[in-house]
């Protein structure tokens, strides 16, 4: 897997995982799970981006992906 897809896979999962859970008022944003978590655009309510899951599951496809390609 191309380092690009496996972060567009990582950056849909940053933004659909905080908003499954809740976003800011819910339970995401109420936890320690909001720790790295960023509101990247100012006006929108609710819209987070998570930037522990957005590097952990960037790095963990890639890396698993490339090796089981070989």
């Amino acid at each position: 897997m191309e380092l690009l897809k496996a972060a567009l896979l990582g950056a849909v999962a940053a933004f659909a995982v905080p908003m499954i859970f809740g976003g800011p008022t819910g339970v995401w944003g109420t936890s320690a799970a909001a720790w790295g978590t960023i509101a990247p655009l100012k006006g929108s309510p609710g819209l987070l981006f998570s930037l522990p899951i957005f590097i952990g599951l960037t790095l963990f496809a890639w890396t698993f992906f490339n090796w089981s390609n070989r």
